[in-house]
């Protein structure tokens, strides 16, 4: 129920537990306080479920404060969407390229929003790391490894956004499912299609690959992704509420 999380605690420099849990009792939650403060936590996050009023209720009542509404769609693959704009896949001379786009682009994730986490500046170089180790990048902080394929596309003859894909391990009726991991356009590029058509390349390798279905996931806030999806012939399968709760005194 309740971990260290231990990449993000010693990346971010601050100690780290993840609770999952989509129907805790008091009871829970209280064991939940009592293994962070044995276990010296900083910071709980809390992935569960938005739609028991009774949770959200408890949770205000422990003291933790909402985050983040997350959206977890997918992709049948049997209608394939159209590119509206060409995509390549990416060379390593487009790293510095996508490094900063991936740096500014995340800015409404959980971490970034919590006004009391310490590391802000290091949320940018989260998304920074997490691009190069996707791209192969093994010099790289972090423990991501590479993807499957990434998909990039140009404008003005810049690389202007990416699509990371990750294959995931066949099930035991041989389905496969892949994973939109990473999705960014630069932004003097956006509202020309491009992360519709990068997404829509992505969503073409992912069959060609063998793959059934396709998840990705967004922020509930982030609804330019959101439409983007839709478009591309995503249908919402699960929403989840992040939540945070701090154990040491947050330092604004």
């Amino acid at each position: 129920m309740i971990s260290l999380a231990a990449w993000e605690s010693t990346f971010f420099g601050v100690r780290t537990a993840r609770l999952e849990h989509d129907a805790p009792t008091e009871a829970d939650l209280t064991h939940a306080d009592t293994w962070c403060t044995a276990h010296h936590i900083a910071l709980c996050a809390w992935l569960t479920r938005p739609d028991r009023a009774e949770t959200h209720h408890l949770a205000i009542r422990f003291g933790w404060q909402m985050m983040d509404f997350r959206v977890t769609l997918d992709h049948d693959l049997r209608h394939l969407p159209t590119p509206k704009t060409p995509t390549r896949t990416h060379r390593e001379d487009d790293l510095p390229a996508l490094e900063c786009i991936a740096r500014t682009s995340f800015t409404d994730s959980r971490l970034a929003l919590d006004p009391y986490f310490p590391a802000q500046a290091r949320v940018a170089d989260m998304y920074g790391a997490w691009l190069r180790r996707r791209c192969g990048d093994t010099h790289a902080e972090g423990t991501f490894a590479p993807a499957d394929h990434v998909v990039v596309a140009d404008h003005a003859g810049q690389a202007a956004g990416f699509v990371t894909c990750v294959l995931r391990p066949p099930e035991p009726d041989g389905q496969r499912m892949g994973v939109v991991d990473l999705v960014a356009v630069e932004s003097g590029a956006r509202g020309l299609y491009i992360g519709e058509s990068m997404v829509c390349a992505a969503l073409a390798w992912f069959k060609s690959q063998g793959c059934t279905t396709v998840e990705v996931v967004t922020q509930g806030r982030n609804t330019r992704a959101q439409r983007t999806y839709n478009r591309c012939g995503f249908l919402m399968r699960r929403a989840q509420t992040w939540y945070h709760k701090w154990y040491d005194t947050p330092h604004v």
